[in-house]
């Protein structure tokens, strides 16, 4: 992630629903960091993500992706919540 002009971090709490990352995003974003502080692996994908079709993210681990402000990224837990953080950067 090549961030150039502005950063914005947001902690989200993922649940067994889709949860968007974050609620707004960034005007103007450009790239994404997805950082799972939790202890559960999160799934990340579209609207309808699944723990089966989403692309898993371990526990402590982070997904880098170059996605645009109008572009959405949802993540989903098996159970209970997982407490992730999303830096976003233009």
């Amino acid at each position: 992630m090549v961030l150039k002009s502005q950063v914005k971090s947001t902690a989200v709490t993922v649940t067994t629903s889709a949860t968007v990352l974050p609620a707004t995003a960034l005007t103007g974003r450009q790239a994404i960091d997805i950082v799972n502080f939790g202890a559960a692996t999160i799934y990340v994908g579209h609207s309808g993500v699944t723990v089966a079709n989403g692309r898993p993210v371990l526990a402590g681990a982070n997904y880098p992706v170059d996605l645009g402000d109008k572009a959405l990224i949802y993540a989903i837990v098996v159970s209970g919540t997982v407490n992730v953080r999303v830096l976003e950067g233009v």
